[in-house]
């Protein structure tokens, strides 16, 4: 139970990190969508 939690926190957590990536990345390309 608490193998599939952590993975599913870890999942999450990523997702978290590569959307923040992508905001900023975006912002220093000059902000807003292609």
């Amino acid at each position: 139970m608490s193998g599939r939690r952590y993975e599913y926190g870890a999942g999450f957590a990523l997702v978290v990190v590569l959307f923040i990536f992508f905001i900023i990345v975006a912002a220093l390309c000059g902000g807003g969508y292609y």
